[in-house]
């Protein structure tokens, strides 16, 4: 990949130390996306292969942002500390590494120390909320729709 991303020429080493210099590159790739079927449940299967450099003709793809690295011993930009999405931020936290990581104190100052207190979906809440007026009844659930029908007038 990365002679075909024009980093190094055929025949030269390439380190694991300029892995980053990979991100944002445009290349080929050939994908094949299905389901694949086992003891009667379908799972998700993928298979990405590189195929190739980008051919005559082809430009590499606009970058809509900037590529960041972002190290877990390391300092980081603030601008990538700013960036990172809350599921890449979940996925950080889980990894055995994260405690004590110099990400988790930029993490926290930049976004506080609700970054790592427990989800809002797991707290509980403080007391009851009082209020005017009769409770909501509970929606009832709708019947599902009759799709049997919607293929009738399909001309093909």
């Amino acid at each position: 990949m990365a002679v075909g991303a024009k980093i190094i020429k055929n025949g030269e080493a390439f380190l694991p130390e300029r892995v980053d210099e990979l991100i944002g590159k445009s290349l080929q790739f050939a994908a094949q996306v299905y389901f694949k079927e086992s003891k009667g449940k379908q799972y998700y299967t993928e298979y990405v292969n590189f195929v190739g450099a980008l051919g005559r003709g082809q430009k590499e793809a606009e970058q809509l942002t900037t590529p960041y690295v972002v190290e877990f011993t390391k300092e980081n930009p603030e601008e990538a500390i700013r960036n990172l999405s809350s599921h890449v931020v979940n996925t950080m936290k889980r990894a055995s590494n994260f405690e004590g990581s110099a990400i988790q104190k930029q993490i926290e100052a930049f976004r506080g120390s609700k970054a790592s207190a427990t989800p809002a979906a797991e707290t509980k809440p403080e007391g009851k909320v009082k209020g005017k007026g009769k409770a909501q009844p509970a929606p009832q659930p709708q019947p599902a729709p009759d799709y049997g029908s919607f293929d009738d007038d399909i001309p093909f």
